[in-house]
Parts: C-alpha cells; sequence; structure tokens
C-alpha cells in the first residue's frame, strides 16, 4: 500500500476488470467515469451556450434585415404614387418572372440514362456496361470474369486436418501491491492494539513487544547500534512516541515526506478527504540535565536546532497545500530515567516523554493589516 497516493490498493481487481477475468468495478474506474461524464456535461453545456448565441445573433440579423426591407418598400411606394399621379393612364407590370426550364424536358431524340449509365463496346465488338458511379470495384470481378474471361479457381484451404490448439489457461495473476507497514505504524498495531503478529525467520512463536520494540530502536540509526548504546532521542522512540499522542486522539496519521514533513494528520482517512495538519517532530531537552555543560548535554541541544530558512520553505510549501503547519515538540527525557524506566516497561518509559504542539501560520501583510 503506498504511502505517497490516496487511491486504495485495487491493482488485482483492476486487473482483473481488464483481462475481463470480474465485472466488479472499483474505485478508481468510477472515479474515471465519473470525469468522463463530467468532461461530457461540458461540453454539451458549451455546446447549447454556443447555440443560444447563435440563435441570438440570427434573431438580430433578421431583425435587422426586416427593418432595413420595410424601409426599401415604403420609399419604393412612395415613388409609384409620384408616377402614377404624373400619369394616369400608365401601367405598370410586375411579371419579372421567367420561366425555369425543367429538368423533365429533354429535347428529343436524347437517349441518356438518368441514372448515369453509359454502354461501351468490348474489343470483340459485343456491347457492355460500364459499372455505376459508387458501385464496387470489385464488382464484374466477383462473377468470375474480366473483359470477357474467366478467371482461374482459386482452390480454397481446408482446415479441418489442422491440429486443434488447446484452449489457452490464463496464468494466475500474482498481486503486485503489498501493504506496507512503517516501525511506528506496526509496533502500534502490535503493542498498542495487539492486532498484529510478526515473527522472526526460524522462529517458532511471534516477537514480544519489548523484544520488537528494541529491534525497532536499534535499527532507526544506520549502522544498526546495539542494545547498549541505545539514548532516550532514539529517532524511532521520538517519533513513535508522537505517533502513539495523534492516534490516541483519534487522528489517522500517515508518512508526510511528500509534503517535507513526518507525519499527515487527517480527520477520517486519506480516502475521504485531505489532511488537515502537517507535522513535524522536534525534540526538546528542556529537562535540567540537558542545561548542564557537559560534552553530552551539548550534543543533545544541536540536535534540537533548526535554521529559519528550513522553516519558511517547510512553511511555504504548507501554506501552498493548504495544510496547517504543526510543530510537535516531544520532551526528551534525561538518560538515567529513560534506562530505568525501560527497564520496567514500554508504558513507564513511553510516560516519561512529554507533547507540545504549536501551529505555525505564515505571515502576509496584506491579509494581516490591522
Amino acid at each position: 500500500m503506498g504511502s505517497l497516493s490516496r487511491s486504495e490498493p485495487s491493482w488485482l481487481e483492476r486487473e482483473r476488470a481488464r483481462q475481463g477475468l470480474s465485472a466488479a468495478r472499483t474505485s478508481e474506474q468510477v472515479t474515471q467515469k465519473r470525469r468522463a461524464e463530467r468532461k461530457e456535461f461540458k461540453k454539451q453545456r458549451a455546446k447549447k451556450e454556443r447555440q443560444a448565441i447563435e440563435q441570438l445573433l440570427t434573431t438580430e440579423d433578421k431583425s435587422v434585415s426586416q427593418e432595413n426591407a420595410s424601409s426599401i418598400t415604403v420609399d419604393a411606394s412612395h415613388s409609384r404614387q409620384a408616377l402614377l399621379s404624373s400619369d394616369g393612364n400608365a401601367e405598370f407590370t410586375n411579371n419579372t418572372t421567367s420561366p425555369t426550364p425543367q429538368a423533365d424536358d429533354a429535347p428529343a431524340g436524347d437517349t441518356s440514362n438518368p441514372e448515369g449509365d453509359h454502354e461501351y463496346v468490348l474489343s470483340d465488338g459485343t456491347p457492355g456496361e460500364m459499372a455505376r458511379p459508387g458501385s464496387s470495384h470489385n464488382e464484374k470481378e466477383s462473377s468470375g470474369t474480366l473483359s470477357g474471361q474467366s478467371l482461374p479457381n482459386i482452390p480454397k484451404i481446408n482446415n479441418s486436418n489442422s491440429v486443434a490448439t488447446a484452449a489457452t489457461v490464463p496464468a494466475p495473476i500474482v498481486n503486485q501491491e503489498h501493504l506496507q507497514l512503517t516501525p511506528e505504524e506496526a509496533f502500534f498495531l502490535a503493542y498498542g492494539l495487539g492486532v498484529l503478529e510478526i515473527w522472526e525467520d526460524g522462529a517458532d512463536e511471534p516477537l514480544s513487544a519489548g523484544s520488537l520494540f528494541r529491534l525497532f530502536r536499534q535499527w532507526s540509526y544506520f549502522p544498526p547500534q546495539p542494545s547498549t548504546s541505545l539514548q532516550p532521542d532514539d529517532p524511532f522512540l521520538i517519533s513513535y512516541v508522537a505517533y502513539h499522542h495523534f492516534r490516541s486522539l483519534g487522528w489517522v496519521v500517515r508518512p508526510g515526506v511528500k509534503f517535507g514533513v513526518d507525519y499527515l494528520l487527517y480527520n477520517r482517512g486519506p480516502v475521504f478527504a485531505h489532511a488537515e495538519f502537517a507535522a513535524i517532530i522536534v525534540p526538546s531537552y528542556s529537562h535540567p540535565y540537558f542545561s548542564l555543560t557537559s560534552p553530552e548535554a551539548e550534543g543533545y541541544k544541536k540536535k534540537e536546532r533548526k535554521p529559519w530558512q528550513w522553516l519558511h520553505c517547510i512553511n511555504r510549501v504548507q501554506s501552498q497545500v493548504r495544510k496547517n503547519l504543526l510543530l510537535v515538540f516531544v520532551e526528551v527525557p534525561p538518560p538515567e530515567e529513560s534506562q530505568l524506566k525501560g527497564c520496567e516497561g514500554i508504558g513507564s518509559l513511553l510516560k516519561e516523554f512529554g507533547i507540545r504542539e504549536v501551529i505555525v501560520k505564515r505571515w502576509t501583510p496584506n491579509r494581516t493589516r490591522d
């Protein structure tokens, strides 16, 4: 299941429908049909609007021509009255129409075929008939003669003795889509909800929550670190704290790499609506332990610093895609407490972390003059 698309994993159903093995329609096909209908509707609407405009222009032209014709008629009547008044015995004949020759009035002796057929004489003196316009070119050849000569009979191929091929059996379709879970999603399903079991190759039982938690923390580094070198601000631990927090609040959390953020927060899901918030996880070291001047404390503080150019770019991108930028500050506990709570259990360790949420909006002078 891709994390860069809002579509559902329906490749197998679409492939079966394409090969004619299934009559069911997927959501992508329904959307494509709806878009085609919408496009055709817009085309027909534009056609009707164009016809209405043309009809209006035609009506205006007719009204103008009628006005011109009426003015010409009035002028002609005035002129006629003037002539009649000067000569009362004048007669005017308006019979200006001339007889139109009819198509049936053909001259005598004309024996031409009205349908356009013409006769000709073959080389042997026998009369022949030319093909009518629009007739098939092979009409004469189909009768078996060409210029009075018979065509040779071509034997037909008999396929009765051919080897009958067996009916091709369609090969089974291998699904090219498969479910992909991030470490945070997999651990939440296994630990938070208890609906997922993760097995290791060659093992007789699934991995426990503690083993899975330690494994994800080790492999969040590159190269993977041993269990003795784990820190309270492990990449997996920081991201899972934020993931667990938003999932507990009812948000649908998805990776936000296509928008340059850590998570996208959906109200109902990617299928129903776009994400409302784009979250960026920032580790926060506000505990008094990290305010010391030790080299370890200085190393932790460097992870918290971000340049303003980075924040400006991220905020600009989110404003263009109409999402609210959410800075999620994860309060990191000191190493001693994290190790102590980690031995007691995962729940005790997660309680040591805190969450602070800050919404950042882009300030534009034109929209905020007040």
